[in-house]
């Protein structure tokens, strides 16, 4: 009887397990790899209240099709890895809904730790393998979750110096989690037991710091020794010090101080947190002086290697001064820090008096020069720094703004004398190509400097490429490198006009780089930086120039708060943001979220773009806004009047402010619409409609107010302005103009990046073809035989003597046409109808004399490719589409073949026949294609 009941309990159990077996999914191998929090591929702390997951995407598993991912969530590794998902119980989500997961972290408390892996779930509905795991937790999201106090250094003490400031502390137990929370303000690095903490530099990213600064967060676990060790701060002035340029303090917000917190977890249990009050000690540094625009001076002889290290003797520190706190609130940094990308090597060195010498890097870079030198004891070594030089040789400090800034790029060294020594600065940053250096009160060991004295490190925030170029023609080439370099050198934290002369966020200069950026790079946490510093920066109510309802009015005025500033962040307002300017508050949240999905950025600010378009309403007469800067830059072709440059850039400031007026209004209605306002919604589409009215009738109707330029032109069709039976006649009109320039462009900075896709997309390939290859001013191979490597603020005329030339010679704005690379001649462009490349539009514009294109992109989804060449009268156009996206193929010509993993795939398609050209329409989802088709010209 005994053993028929084991028999029937082990029955049961047996039945039990097989039942469970049948309903739990099977698990395959196939791991998603690469995960992110918020863009970063490793550890990080966030504040994020809805921080977002993402992943690599696939396509199949054992040729089983994924049809979605699963996700988990758990505060512990053993939760995890049993599935017990206490912050976030197993969640499916459709592989169409893209590669990533929004994790509502708002009810999580400070410090919480949160580890999570995602699988792939199956057709069959068998699951892939987990991934690893990412690890990440919550910030210090409460001011009372500071324990420290802030620190700094009594002014007549500090001079002008960069302090240090130093505290030691004792372990005795074993440590099993060690967190350094800091900021330093302007700039700081972090120390420990001699040694620089991580990569980063020039940290943390510049904000409104009245009402917000960043913090960083070091995992400094393994760094932490048993017995004493010492934790120091080297803090530079940056942008919160920045007390030379723009007035006579500057832009100051006050003396340089830090506030950290060092908490230790103990395998006891236990914690400890090591805080800076007025128990730490400071001393000045070796960097005597250091300012972002003037440069970095330096003594080796000051140099102290004990300051971060263990020492008994600490005789020469001074107590600390306990500091006020800077503003309301702190934030954790969720854009990617700056670093060193990659070096320059000096090209070229001639001497040009006794003792100085030019070094020419051959490359207009963004970063400093690293130096290695062997000179007499107390050398004092000059670095000067310029985009330039003139016909004598001397350098153009003109170009990097010296009237404005009353300052040039120098940094200075004084050698300690026994040896090779190496030395970079810490808290400036330069733009230059050249480098001017002169050697007093010394000499070099070897008299003659050789090239390798200097080397261009270059930095700048430290964002992923995502998007690869490249095609049959040279200068297309070169123009997407100079595209690269002048982005790239224009973002340290902001995004700024130049790296050299302003080094300022202006709004208008931003919004118009989005695309670009969004295409190169991974970019979209600086951008929802940057528009959160718009915000921030707009709060101001203060009495400064403001635009009204006529034609160039601009009146001081106080400016309401909530309306954006021309500049942010900073306190250089340069007076309340002109329509075209001002619309960044709109313009950079929608192209955010048509990149990348992402509405938290509309979400945050739907107030503050409602705000924006009530004010342009309030300044528009009868749908008209005729205030504004206009379109700044624009090449000048004739010019017989002499008129100045504001004049000519300011004659189509009516167009140009109400074609903003009208983006505005419909990207308002469109946020509305997302986030559920009906009312909202509806006010603004019928707004929008009627400003379409306005437009048109005032600028293409009988009685124009103005004749539509190049500019307005391509603007009117490329942001769908014009109602599409005009459109064509419009693109039509814009081929004549730059025909009857000489196949010139006349576009300013707003013209240009709409100027490209509209001639392509009617088909005006010839002129897009002798634009670009035009040799003469205005033109791309002018600007580049006078040895530009980066885009010019200013185009140069044709018999222009270049020692005359100020403007800035690294201007990114001027490099926003390049997406047209991307969405044009490669033809990739998100679908505003399903953003974040889930749905995606492919239309290679195929120009006659280029024979082949190779485009690859990461987007949000994955990685999507458009590559084609073309051999005759016969197109090969090479196709990938990431997993779960749609794909709308444009294929020109008429359809031969379509080839999917080396295999022949049925489509369907639809035919277009037009006056312009022949294509044929289909849709593709996941996969590697190869199409081919037969080109009709």
């Amino acid at each position: 009887m005994e053993n028929d009941f084991k028999l029937f309990k082990f029955s049961i159990l047996a039945t039990l397990i097989f039942l469970y077996g049948c309903n739990k999914p099977s698990v395959l191998e196939g791991k998603i790899t690469q995960l992110k929090v918020e863009g970063f591929d490793q550890w990080i702390v966030t504040d994020e209240v809805t921080p977002k997951f993402s992943w690599q995407p696939i396509t199949k598993i054992s040729e089983k099709k994924v049809i979605g991912y699963e996700l988990l969530v758990a505060d512990n590794k053993t939760d995890l890895e049993n599935n017990n998902g206490n912050l976030l119980e197993l969640t499916v989500t459709k592989i169409e809904n893209g590669p990533w997961f929004y994790f509502d972290a708002s009810k999580l408390p400070s410090r919480t730790v949160a580890l999570w892996r995602v699988r792939a779930v199956l057709e069959d509905d068998s699951r892939g393998a987990w991934s690893e795991t990412f690890h990440f937790e919550i910030g210090l999201k409460n001011n009372s979750d500071w324990s420290g106090k802030w620190i700094g250094m009594q002014p007549e003490l500090r001079q002008k110096s960069a302090p240090w400031f130093r505290n030691s502390f004792e372990i005795n137990k074993t440590i099993t989690k060690a967190r350094l929370y800091v900021c330093g303000l302007g700039m700081h690095e972090s120390w420990l037991n001699e040694k620089k903490i991580g990569n980063e530099l020039l940290q943390p990213a510049q904000t409104d710091y009245n009402i917000r600064s960043f913090y960083v967060v070091h995992d400094v676990s393994t760094l932490i020794n048993q017995g004493q060790n010492t934790l120091g701060f080297w803090l530079g002035d940056g942008f919160y010090n920045q007390d030379k340029v723009w007035g006579a303090n500057g832009l100051s917000y006050g003396q340089p101080k830090v506030l950290a917190q060092l908490e230790i977890t103990f395998d006891d249990g236990s914690t400890s947190i090591i805080s800076t009050d007025e128990n730490w000690l400071c001393k000045s540094s070796a960097i005597t002086a250091s300012n972002v625009y003037a440069g970095e001076n330096y003594n080796a002889n000051l140099y102290d290697p004990l300051w971060a290290k263990n020492q008994n003797n600490t005789s020469n520190w001074k107590p600390v001064k306990i500091e006020t706190t800077p503003g309301r609130t702190l934030v954790a940094q969720q854009l990617p820090p700056c670093r060193i990308t990659d070096t320059v090597t000096v090209k070229e060195i001639k001497q040009l008096h006794p003792n100085t010498w030019i070094f020419d890097f051959g490359q207009n870079l963004v970063g400093w020069a690293k130096m290695k030198i062997d000179a007499t004891p107390n050398s004092k070594i000059t670095i000067r720094f310029a985009e330039d030089k003139l016909s004598s040789g001397e350098l153009n400090f003109a170009t990097s703004g010296v009237r404005a800034t009353k300052v040039i790029q120098t940094d200075t060294y004084i050698t300690k004398g026994e040896g090779e020594e190496i030395w970079e600065p810490r808290f400036t940053f330069h733009g230059f190509r050249f480098a001017e250096v002169t050697i007093s009160n010394g000499e070099l060991k070897n008299k003659i400097p050789t090239k390798d004295l200097l080397q261009g490190m270059v930095v700048h925030t430290d964002m992923a490429v995502t998007g690869e170029f490249s095609s049959s023609d040279d200068t297309i080439n070169q123009i997407f490198d100079m595209a690269h370099w002048t982005q790239s050198g224009g973002v340290l934290g902001i995004p700024m006009d130049c790296p050299v002369r302003e080094r300022c966020g202006w709004t208008g200069d931003a919004h118009l780089t989005v695309p670009y950026a969004m295409y190169r790079f991974d970019a979209a946490s600086m951008w929802r930086k940057y528009t959160t510093d718009i915000a921030t920066t707009a709060q101001v109510s203060a009495s400064m120039l403001c635009f009204g309802d006529e034609f160039g009015e601009r009146t001081r005025q106080i400016k309401k708060s909530g309306i954006p500033t021309m500049v942010a962040p900073g306190k250089r307002f340069i007076g309340e943001g002109s329509p075209d300017w001002g619309s960044a508050i709109a313009f950079i949240p929608w192209d955010i979220y048509v990149h990348t999905g992402d509405i938290r950025s509309l979400k945050e600010h739907y107030s503050s773009i409602k705000q924006w378009t009530e004010h342009l309403q309030g300044i528009s007469t009868k749908g008209i806004v005729y205030s504004g800067m206009g379109d700044w830059c624009k090449p000048i072709i004739n010019n017989p009047e002499e008129k100045t440059e504001r004049e000519i850039y300011g004659k189509i400031t009516p167009m140009l402010s109400s074609a903003c007026y009208y983006r505005s209004a419909r990207i308002t209605a469109d946020a509305a619409q997302l986030i559920g306002n009906k009312e909202d919604y509806l006010y603004f589409d019928k707004l929008a409609s009627d400003i379409r009215t306005a437009f048109t009738n005032a600028f293409y109707g009988k009685d124009r107010l103005l004749i539509p330029d190049q500019t307005i032109n391509a603007i009117a069709v490329d942001w769908d302005i014009l109602a599409p039976e005009h459109q064509a006649k419009a693109a039509e009109n814009l081929n004549q103009q730059v025909i009857d320039t000489g196949y010139h462009f006349e576009t300013g900075v707003f013209g240009m990046p709409s100027l490209w896709p509209v001639l392509g997309k009617f088909g005006y390939h010839e002129t897009i073809w002798k634009a670009l290859q035009n040799e003469k001013a205005p033109s791309f191979k002018h600007l580049m035989s006078k040895g530009a490597t980066t885009f010019w603020e200013v185009w140069p005329t044709e018999n222009e003597n270049l020692d005359y030339y100020k403007q800035s010679m690294s201007h990114p704005f001027q490099a926003a046409f390049v997406s047209w690379f991307y969405e044009g001649l490669a033809g990739i462009k998100p679908n505003s109808k399903l953003t974040g490349y889930r749905l995606i539009d492919l239309e290679p514009q195929i120009i006659p004399e280029l024979e082949w294109v190779k485009c690859r992109f990461s987007s949000p989804m994955g990685v999507i490719e458009s590559s084609w060449n073309q051999n005759k009268s016969t197109l090969t156009w090479q196709v990938e589409i990431p997993a779960g996206a749609e794909a709308r193929l444009r294929v020109p010509g008429t359809l031969i073949n379509v080839e999917k993993d080396s295999k022949e795939f049925k489509v369907e398609t639809n035919k277009i026949t037009s006056a312009l050209d022949i294509a044929e329409k289909l849709t593709l989802h996941a996969g590697k294609y190869i199409i081919t088709s037969k080109i009709n010209r």
